[in-house]
């Protein structure tokens, strides 16, 4: 049967348009799919299977039925043949879906190194979810993919869209703009997409069994010419049964529940055809700072105490020491102005800033998150009497120097915190949102019983009674009556129009059918918020949280007075040349009611030495110092 005139191609590139019989086209075939990309297949009989190319691959076609379009195409095949009795070539055209299935879906994420905005689309997703945490609906996900698709350069237009569920969040990566829109329509197994060829560009649409256009036939007589049906209450489930498992994450301990979405509430899920599926949903997750602490009493008045802050005290030489506790003011506890972390020791001025606390810090810090006033710089000091042996005299005899009434003193960090573990939230990440009543809408689009099978009807020319049965529904009078009014779901048509003949396919959407109720348990998929805090805020991980805090600060000396001082030039003589220091030297305290004298012809110098200094919890360790000596002298009045 030879090709009508009423059909013609058109070449858009030039604008060449002529009837299939002038192209010299022998035979065209059209497939138009849901969910898939349409396919027009041309050939040409006894063409030079060497011939020039007259569709250059990705140009444009047109085909048109009594001057409207009937399709829109892209060139993606030449197919050639060559035999010892026949040649020819073929060319393969796909509707407007190849754009989606040829253009990466991709979302902008953060990142700390791109300029400006900070934005960068990359091809990781986070989908069904908008940037604030919130679910998105099913058909806005699906519009902002067609929406990439046309940025790229696709030639469609999005029309009607009947999804508009909220189903949970999904992570995907290097996902087609046709994989996002099917990921998308596995929630909805009534649904069906087409393009409608008559605008400019093709308009997407994408409907639901109960608002598509019903075609009816008779079983008996023209134009049917076959059929072959099934009906399918196997895909009517009794109940859908959804389980979102949350594992919520709250200072390193995992805590697991169970929501539970059902319907109907009242049927029980422990029976053949139920659906029941486990998705896991991202739980929240608090993020806390700690600090450990250690903490003594500030005990002035315990020679031990001391002892601990002050390690000359222990020296072998050192003897009898005693507190005097003659008068309650040889003890003073005051608040110190200084730096909490020693640069700046402050003064014992008690107006210079806050009050004292109890206790101090052995080991750690006072964190700095902490609300209230719970750290303070303080000067202890108090009077002590010991003594120091000094060696014996020219006849032999031990020489014991008595200090009486020397003050001491040791900078504390003051606090009222006890010995323990402190922490404080710091984040909080909400997790995923459970979607509402998706138990019942999935139900919905199941609970109708499904028919299947293929219907085929030849007419004069293809189009005549529809210009696409894809978008409808399908009825077949005269054979069983439920049959009259099944709205079958058409999802496929093929039309051959040499011929005539429309071949339709009908039925549950190949691409959603029960063995595709695995592919929505969601165990296996990463679905998981900290994706979308890294998209909006540009972390890769999590991390740590710095804690900062008032520092650990014990440091002890003699002398609470401001004695006569002796500069000391090191290194070079006085003058303050390069390489030299200045060094003011105080006179050691022998007794309070004596001002010893220091000699002014000393030689000064730094000296690395040894010594032990306490660990903050009873014992000490051994460092090396940087030291100021001279040589030994006998102080005047001694």
């Amino acid at each position: 049967m030879s090709l009508s005139q009423i059909w013609t191609l058109k070449r858009v590139s030039d604008g060449l348009e002529r009837t299939l019989a002038d192209w010299g086209i022998s035979s065209v075939q059209m497939t138009r799919r849901s969910q898939r990309s349409d396919i027009l297949d041309i050939r040409f009989d006894g063409a030079a299977f060497d011939g020039a190319e007259l569709f250059a691959y990705g140009s444009t076609i047109q085909l048109k039925r009594n001057g409207v379009v009937y399709f829109v195409g892209v060139a993606v095949k030449t197919p050639r043949m060559a035999r010892s009795h026949a040649e020819g070539v073929s060319y393969s055209f796909e509707g407007p879906w190849w754009y989606l299935d040829h253009i990466v879906y991709q979302q902008d994420w953060k990142f700390l190194n791109v300029g400006g905005d900070n934005l960068a689309a990359v091809s990781q997703l986070v989908l069904a979810q908008a940037n604030d945490g919130t679910l998105i609906t099913t058909g806005a996900q699906i519009a902002d993919a067609v929406s990439e698709a046309i940025t790229a350069g696709a030639a469609l237009q999005m029309g009607a869209n009947d999804c508009a569920i909220t189903v949970p969040p999904e992570a995907g990566r290097d996902l087609s703009c046709a994989e996002v829109i099917r990921r998308m329509l596995r929630w909805h197994p009534d649904v069906v997409t087409w393009f409608d060829y008559s605008t400019t560009p093709p308009t997407l649409k994408i409907r639901q069994r109960a608002n598509l256009t019903a075609q009816s036939f008779t079983i008996a007589g023209a134009p049917h010419t076959g059929m072959d049906i099934a009906a399918r209450p196997d895909l009517q489930p009794p109940v859908v049964v959804l389980k979102y498992q949350i594992l919520n994450e709250d200072d390193g301990i995992d805590q697991s529940y169970i929501s539970v979405d059902q319907y109907p509430g009242t049927v029980s899920e422990l029976q053949p055809g139920a659906v029941v599926m486990t998705i896991d949903l991202q739980g929240t997750r608090s993020q806390y700072v700690k600090q450990y602490i250690k903490t003594a009493a500030i005990s002035p008045t315990n020679v031990s105490w001391w002892k601990e802050r002050l390690p000359w005290l222990n020296d072998a030489n050192i003897s009898n020491v005693t507190y005097v506790a003659s008068s309650a003011s040889n003890t003073a506890i005051v608040a110190d102005g200084g730096s909490s972390d020693g640069t700046d020791p402050g003064s014992v001025d008690s107006s210079s800033g806050g009050s004292v606390l109890g206790s101090f810090v052995l080991e750690g810090e006072v964190p700095e998150w902490m609300s209230g006033t719970h750290a303070q710089m303080a000067l202890v000091q108090a009077k002590l009497n010991y003594d120091m042996a000094m060696g014996n005299d020219a006849n032999g005899n031990p020489v014991v120097q008595h200090h009486v009434n020397e003050v001491v003193m040791a900078k504390v960090m003051s606090t009222d915190l006890n010995t323990g573990w402190y922490k404080q939230l710091s984040a909080v990440y909400v997790g995923d949102p459970q979607p509402t009543d998706l138990a019942q809408a999935y139900y919905t689009a199941l609970a109708t019983l499904q028919y299947e099978g293929g219907f085929e009807i030849t007419e004069q020319e293809c189009g005549t009674t529809a210009a696409s049965f894809l978008g409808c529904v399908l009825n077949l009078t005269g054979g069983f009556s439920a049959w009259s009014t099944m709205k079958a779901l058409i999802f496929e048509t093929t039309e051959d129009l040499a011929t005539g003949k429309t071949r339709l396919r009908f039925g549950p959407a190949q691409y959603l059918s029960p063995k595709d109720w695995v592919d929505l348990n969601r165990l296996n998929r990463q679905r998981v918020q900290g994706d979308l805090y890294n998209k909006v805020n540009g972390l890769v991980t999590l991390g740590s949280t710095p804690i900062g805090g008032t520092g650990k600060y014990d440091r002890g000396g003699r002398g609470s007075k401001a004695p006569d001082t002796h500069d000391v030039w090191v290194g070079a003589p006085a003058g303050g040349n390069p390489g030299t220091y200045k060094v003011s030297v105080a006179p050691m305290q022998v007794d309070s009611t004596a001002a010893p004298q220091v000699p002014s012809n000393l030689t000064a110098q730094f000296r690395a030495i040894n010594v032990c200094v306490s660990d903050g919890m009873g014992g000490t360790t051994q460092q090396t110092v940087l030291a100021l000596t001279t040589e030994p002298f006998t102080p005047a009045g001694g």
